[in-house]
């Protein structure tokens, strides 16, 4: 039985549901996974799950070792590798989120001129708190759907781990291509269905609590990346599959965290390297294990990938 403790928001099987569902619920720390991620140092700037360069469970203890906020900088500095960005170009982060990712690309490339676009006004005042008075970055209310830009008038466009939460992916890829000038390209990291027949595991028990939990109520998969993308007019580059360096990794290391809390001793260790989880129940724990069970199936018919479109 899933623990009650996991307060699960609903979820729906109307798109539109979901698009005025409170997606910022996703990520403020009602969940104890959320919490969780909290107390080992992911977020609030960046909302990703992060890059580990490490690999399988050889891997794990360096990934142990390190701080997920560093691990959430790496993610997005190798999604903005991929967007190859030149000079004077224009650059919008779709979703930006409390605007980490786009406060990193404009670092990363300071000739460049970036724009954080985002649903939430909320997730757009944190943004220009947190990083205001930059020249040449900006943070703007808007829908990935209905992009508040002009035609052709950008030459990149990057939506990093937001999609998911789109009710339209396939009008995001035709909004994208709209505002994108001619030779522009979007990045789009995103989880995805291995293929069509993987989807039907969506209404499994476990897979609802996932989408619950994060606030999706379907993903693409590979092949409707593709076709969308060429139905809007983008051509797909290429594509890389990173779900060895963020979904299992991470993975990984909440079923070590999972393991060490149904130990005393092992709840005594998490405390001393974990000193936020001290407020931790038995609830907020049982809520944890079944919430790395639920992604453990959902993970076994998904990938987390990258795709890469020109215009």
């Amino acid at each position: 039985m899933r623990p009650e403790s996991s307060h699960p928001v609903p979820v729906t099987s109307s798109s539109a549901a979901v698009e005025s569902s409170p997606i910022s619920q996703s990520y403020n720390g009602t969940h104890a996974v959320f919490r969780l991620l909290r107390c080992s140092g992911w977020g609030p700037e960046l909302m990703n799950l992060g890059y580990f360069p490490h690999r399988g469970w050889l891997g794990l203890p360096g990934n142990l070792l390190v701080s997920l906020a560093s691990r959430q900088q790496l993610l997005a500095m190798e999604a903005i590798k991929h967007l190859d960005v030149k000079p004077g170009d224009h650059v919008i982060d779709i979703a930006c989120g409390h605007g980490g990712a786009a406060y990193i690309l404009k670092c990363a490339t300071p000739a460049a001129r970036v724009s954080g676009i985002d649903l939430l006004a909320e997730n757009i005042v944190l943004a220009n708190d947190m990083f205001p008075r930059i020249d040449g970055l900006s943070f703007v209310q808007g829908n990935a759907q209905n992009l508040p830009m002009e035609d052709q008038s950008v030459e990149r466009a990057l939506c990093c781990e937001a999609a998911f939460h789109f009710p339209d992916k396939a009008q995001f890829l035709r909004e994208s291509a709209r505002v994108l000038k001619p030779g522009g390209r979007l990045v789009v990291v995103d989880f995805v269905w291995r293929s069509a027949e993987s989807r039907a595991c969506k209404d499994h028990e476990l897979a609802r609590h996932v989408r619950e939990v994060w606030q999706w109520d379907d993903l693409f998969t590979e092949a409707e990346y593709r076709n969308a993308g060429a139905a809007a007019g983008l051509r797909l580059l290429h594509e890389v599959d990173w779900t060895n360096h963020v979904t299992r990794p991470l993975q990984e290391i909440f079923e070590v965290d999972v393991w060490l809390s149904q130990r005393s001793w092992g709840r005594r260790l998490l405390h001393d390297f974990q000193p936020l989880t001290r407020h931790f129940s038995d609830a907020d724990w049982a809520a944890v294990a079944y919430t790395a069970s639920a992604h453990r199936f959902v993970q076994q018919h998904s990938r987390y990938k990258v795709f890469v479109f020109d215009k």
